[in-house]
């Protein structure tokens, strides 16, 4: 009789038991893997950094492990910038590099090129560089019109590593600049630069700390040339980590003026402009979300738990700033983006964007990204009506949460009655239901088990009554216990509620 009597919970526990042993099992094994990836990954890290590699995005740069490693520059100079000063180059000021040598420029001091000039096809390329750079004053890529056999390529910066920042100021740039196949760990920003007839390129690079574009001007050539039809800034394939900031390029008087985008990959773009581009063209095919790991994959624990279930990445929205940006000439999917503000925008041109983005897509017929603009101006407005609207049917755009609404107020009403039974029975009678429930508790052939499960069948049906109920009978309600009346009243008007938002769906 002891056995039968815990034969079932001993099964319980032997489950249970099983059950830990098999999971822990499964936790030391997935464990010792994990490990064993990390420190292979720890390896290959040190060795790629052993060998001055410039990281994993460039892996088609060959390392000779013999090649000439510059450790210091000259220490005359008791500034904190080397400065290299008013000097003429056809080629770059640093070390004419062959494609198989990779150097390494460490510096304590920074270097800066002041007032020089480059001659077209100047090139920096394969190094790693330690030590913060600066072109303050240069012309670069300049047009030698007294050498008939100057080749108009332009200023290169080719596979180079920079730890440091990397900053262009007040230059003039006579030709295209072109940043290729780098990698920027801090700031790049472009000030004040003036471009006579050249095009800014940035292809395949990756950047963690963000771009900054302002006050670029392009200018008509010099030399009597006529000046271009066609200007642009484009990003090919690049990773930009970080605000990319173009909102203060200015075009001049160009006829096309655009900034195009490549499979590039953005965190945060600022477009903050009244007069930037005739066409800025933003969408699936050409902008990227960059991968973030989830929180959890750094705790072990929580790591082991959500990795087979959920994905280890996700895909956060580009932000963008459209403050001021004539949304006529912007071809945006909206669903790659989240609209941000600076902290000095005021609330109506914060609600000017909004609508301009709801104006341009319903006049485009462009429903989804309609409905993703007006669910964050919804949002944005915030207020109580628009918390309401959120949850209850997602502004409109979830019908279809009424009625989830509706299955939770009728189980949550369903149970509070059942605790509540003879009170609410009493306090709002429904005859057909009250004479059915005394019916089931005198019936003599239900257990008590049955007898609890029809008890609170009758009880569901109840409140199905009563919530879907169009009219109340007031006379039938007893004030006997206020709080018992009210919450009968209150289970009326939700339901009525519902009912409302379910006849405005059927009729729509």
């Amino acid at each position: 009789m002891v056995l039968k009597r815990f034969k079932k919970p001993l099964i319980v526990i032997a489950l249970f038991t099983s059950g830990f042993l098999i999971y822990c099992l499964w936790f030391s094994l997935k464990t010792h893997f994990y490990y064993a990836a990390v420190e292979q990954k720890k390896k290959h890290d040190s060795l790629a950094k052993s060998q001055g590699l410039l990281a994993v995005y460039n892996p088609d740069i060959k390392i000779d492990q013999s090649s000439l490693r510059l450790e210091d520059f000259p220490d005359a100079d008791p500034h904190p910038y080397y400065i290299i000063e008013n000097s003429i180059s056809r080629q770059s000021h640093l070390p004419d590099l062959d494609v198989d040598t990779f150097q390494t420029i460490s510096s304590k001091k920074n270097i800066a090129f002041y007032g020089d000039t480059f001659i077209n096809n100047s090139q920096f390329k394969l190094a790693k560089i330690n030590c913060n750079i600066s072109f303050n004053t240069c012309k670069l890529a300049y047009s030698d019109v007294n050498d008939s056999t100057t080749e108009y390529s332009g200023f290169e910066i080719q596979q180079i590593s920079f730890t440091k920042e990397l900053a262009f100021v007040n230059n003039d740039i006579y030709n295209d600049l072109s940043i290729s196949s780098c990698q920027f760990n801090a700031p790049v920003s472009f000030l004040q630069n003036r471009f006579y007839g050249g095009n800014l390129f940035f292809n395949g690079s990756y950047f963690t700390s963000g771009v900054n574009l302002s006050d670029i001007v392009f200018k008509p050539q010099p030399h009597d040339k006529p000046s271009p039809l066609l200007l642009f800034v484009e990003f090919n394939q690049d990773t930009i980590k970080g605000k990319l900031d173009i909102s203060h390029l200015n075009f001049g008087k160009t006829e096309i003026k655009t900034v195009t985008f490549y499979q590039t990959a953005i965190d945060s773009i600022d477009v903050s402009s009244d007069n930037l581009v005739d066409t800025l063209y933003l969408q699936r095919e050409n902008i990227q979300l960059i991968a973030q790991k989830q929180w959890w994959v750094r705790n072990h624990f929580f790591s082991f738990i959500f990795s087979p279930f959920f994905d280890t990445l996700s895909f956060p929205k580009t932000k963008i700033n459209l403050t001021d940006l004539d949304i006529k000439k912007a071809a945006i999917d909206y669903s790659l983006f989240q609209l941000y503000f600076k902290d000095s925008v005021n609330v109506n041109k914060k609600s000017a964007v909004y609508v301009g983005l709801l104006d341009k897509y319903a006049k485009n017929g462009e429903t989804e990204n309609y409905k993703l603009v007006d669910i964050d101006y919804h949002n944005f407005q915030g207020g109580f009506f628009s918390f309401f609207s959120k949850y209850w049917w997602n502004y409109g755009y979830s019908k279809w949460l009424i009625f989830i609404w509706c299955l939770f107020f009728i189980g949550v009403f369903s149970l509070i009655n059942y605790l509540l039974l003879p009170k609410i029975y009493y306090t709002y009678p429904l005859l057909h239901i009250n004479n059915y429930h005394h019916w089931v508790i005198r019936h003599q052939t239900f257990s008590k088990k049955n007898k609890k499960n029809l008890r609170y069948f009758t009880c569901l049906i109840y409140t199905c009554i009563l919530f879907f109920g169009i009219k109340l009978e007031l006379s039938n309600l007893k004030f006997y216990k206020l709080s018992i009346a009210i919450f009968i009243l209150f289970q009326f008007t939700i339901g009525l509620i519902c009912t409302g938002f379910i006849i405005h769906l059927i009729v729509q």
